[in-house]
């Protein structure tokens, strides 16, 4: 929770502190658009929670079938497919739908994941997020475009520090993999409403 407040803090100073990436140079706080909106700063808290609780997931949760090297192979393989299909399937057909499809048919399909077909077509759609958090987070940080993806990766480190601190590592069942995939689900399509909101807002106020 402390790291967590941290991260807050830091993503609201950020307008202040950096620099933009124009070409001109001119003060990141003149790009960052969340500077003065409360819906965008907790929309990126949003986006940003999702990635540690993707990265969580991917550390704590084992499964009885990746003991071969064939297996393990298999679960990068599609760890990769299902980052750069997130993509392909944001940009078609829309980052809403992409995120509620991937996050609760993955949510479905760990509940069956010890099987692994079922396991890998979780691990397939559970990493759609990863592009649609990403691209999410760069329409907020319309300046810092490399602020949003060094920012992700820290949360992803963040997710990775309980299984590190944990003694015997940390692990979590099946049925908690699917609830953080529904929770994943509501707090990514919470934080594109923001945005939306947000943007129509921004039209109204220019028109």
């Amino acid at each position: 929770m402390l790291i967590m407040a941290f991260a807050a803090v830091f993503i609201f100073a950020s307008p202040y502190i950096f620099r933009s990436d124009s070409k001109e140079g001119a003060a990141a706080e003149n790009f960052f658009s969340f500077k003065t909106s409360a819906p965008l700063f907790t929309a990126a808290m949003l986006f940003f929670a999702v990635v540690v609780i993707r990265s969580l997931g991917g550390f704590a949760l084992s499964f009885s079938w990746k003991i071969t090297p064939m297996a393990a192979f298999a679960a990068v393989l599609v760890t990769a497919g299902g980052k750069a299909l997130g993509g392909f399937a944001s940009d078609f057909f829309g980052k809403e739908k992409a995120a509620a499809v991937s996050m609760l048919g993955a949510a479905l399909l760990y509940f069956f994941s010890d099987n692994i077909i079922f396991g890998l077509l979780a691990i397939l759609l559970f990493n759609m997020s990863m592009p649609i958090t990403l691209r999410a987070a760069a329409d907020i940080f319309k300046g810092g475009r490399g602020f949003s993806f060094g920012l992700l990766t820290f949360a992803l480190f963040l997710g990775y520090v309980p299984s590190y601190a944990a003694k015997d590592g940390m692990q979590i069942g099946r049925g908690t993999m699917a609830i953080l995939c529904i929770i994943s689900a509501a707090m990514l399509l919470a934080g594109f409403a923001l945005q939306r909101r947000t943007v129509h807002t921004d039209d109204s106020c220019n028109n």
